[in-house]
């Protein structure tokens, strides 16, 4: 009877795979699972291309930190990367004076400016060389020639005289001459005395002449003064 119900009924207890079919089976996995990884070994990094890879798929954390360079990024992508201008720094010190440069060629001549107002006259400078005319010697130091200068040249000399009243014996006296206005006392004297006056001093008076006398005689007796007077 019981016999008879499993004949009836097959499913209820299902037949075993076969030894082949396992054997079989695993082959097959063998195969797929070597393909399989001998696809992925061949695609190592160097062959990745934009097809390989799904559009905004990678993030930060599939990127080692560190390991892309500037040659990894497109040059469009590194000028949109570049921030705004930072503020102006603080002035550098001064650098030291460089060495002189070579002196530049001279330029040309300019035109010729306005003539300036006179200034005023110098003093005078002074005069050298030989001296002429009634003059002898070199300047600045000439002498008059002797025998150069004649009345003529000088102008009109005139004798102006006068005389003192009586000096008594024993007593001193004096008498002096003036020139006319417009005249110029060149030189004077007085009288010689025989057995008179003797003369104690005769000299210059003003524009004329003075002479002073000692009567030594026993005797009244007066002095006569003369002046040379010079006239243009």
């Amino acid at each position: 009877m019981i016999s008879s119900k499993r004949s009836r009924n097959p499913s209820r207890f299902p037949r075993l795979p076969s030894p082949a079919l396992i054997v079989a089976m695993l082959a097959l996995l063998v195969a797929l699972g070597t393909g399989a990884y001998a696809k992925v070994s061949v695609r190592h990094y160097p062959e990745f291309n934009g097809v390989d890879i799904i559009d905004n798929s990678l993030t930060g954390a599939d990127i080692k930190n560190k390991s892309l360079t500037r040659a990894d990024i497109a040059t469009k992508t590194l000028s949109s990367l570049r921030g705004p201008r930072g503020a102006q720094g603080p002035q550098g010190s001064p650098g030291a004076q460089g060495a002189q440069g070579a002196q530049g060629a001279q330029g040309a001549q300019g035109a010729q400016g306005a003539q300036g107002a006179r200034g005023p006259t110098g003093p005078q400078g002074p005069a050298t060389g030989p001296a002429g005319g009634d003059l002898a010697g070199s300047y600045p130091n000439p002498l008059v020639k002797a025998g150069a200068i004649g009345s003529s040249k000088l102008g009109t000399i005139t004798e102006r005289s006068a005389t003192s009243g009586t000096i008594g014996p024993g007593s001193g006296g004096s008498v002096s001459v003036a020139c006319l206005s417009g005249e110029k006392v060149l030189s004077g004297g007085n009288d010689g005395f025989v057995d008179g006056p003797y003369v104690v001093a005769s000299r210059r008076s003003g524009n004329g002449w003075i002479v002073f006398g000692w009567n030594a005689t026993g005797g009244n007796r007066s002095l006569t003064v003369h002046a040379y007077c010079l006239s243009p």
